[in-house]
């Protein structure tokens, strides 16, 4: 049986977590909406809790059956027999965090 946790996808720690910094990052109001998110939270406790739901709500709003980060994430669920949720829990929120603290704390630096 296949799973979402192979190491190292694309630069991500999995293929789920890779399939939605793709749609976030790759679509300028979604990237715009993340790097406010991490302006206005990066030194706020619970940022990792506060990302997740970010993404969450993304995934939310942008859902749409044939195309879009949702669309996606259901299509892999479907092709290993499982729900949506099943990708969603594959997602690896502390590893997204902590890529996206590391680029904020070396553009103050710069």
């Amino acid at each position: 049986m296949t799973d979402f946790s192979f190491p190292e996808y694309n630069g991500h720690t999995n293929q789920a977590t890779w399939n939605v910094m793709l749609w976030i990052e790759n679509e300028e109001w979604s990237y715009n909406q993340l790097r406010m998110f991490v302006i206005r939270n990066h030194d706020k406790p619970a940022f990792t809790h506060r990302l997740r739901n970010f993404i969450l709500r993304y995934i939310r709003e942008t859902r749409d059956v044939d195309t879009g980060c949702y669309a996606d994430i259901k299509g892999y669920a479907n092709a290993y027999g499982k729900r949506v949720n099943y990708a969603i829990k594959r997602i690896d929120f502390e590893a997204i965090a902590a890529n996206l603290l590391t680029e904020y704390a070396y553009e103050q630096a710069s």
